[in-house]
């Protein structure tokens, strides 16, 4: 049990910075284009206004998600909360495991809005 505790708010780590960095990008995006922080793609750095809707939307996405996974999948450690260091270790790897891949395939619908709203070179359509 003593190891669970910790195990159980690690597991609300991931979602924790999907809500914070999520709620960041969509209220205060970056004024510039930049490389080095930021959602960068190549559809999102056309311009500034492809950049200003990246992260506004990205970032509403992050937010939204963030607080839908927190409570279920921190609640899929209390089932492991008798189990042994070894079990506690790798339910807390799956779960962090899908934690990261829902965040990741929040790209998908972004670019797929950018395509939506934006023509090639970075106009509104």
């Amino acid at each position: 049990m003593a190891f669970w505790w910790p195990s159980f708010v690690f597991s609300l780590i991931v979602p924790a910075f999907a809500i914070i960095a999520g709620r960041l990008m969509w209220k205060r995006c970056p004024s510039e284009i930049s490389y080095w922080i930021g959602y960068r793609t190549k559809r999102s750095m056309k311009s500034k206004d492809t950049w200003k809707f990246a992260h506004e939307y990205f970032g509403r996405l992050w937010w939204i998600v963030g607080w839908a996974v927190c409570l279920p999948l921190g609640l899929a450690m209390i089932p492991f909360i008798a189990c042994t260091e070894s079990t506690i270790r790798i339910a807390l790897a799956i779960i962090v495991g899908v934690q990261i891949i829902v965040l990741i395939a929040m790209i998908i619908p972004t670019e797929i809005a950018l395509e939506k709203n934006f023509n090639i070179d970075g106009t509104r359509k």
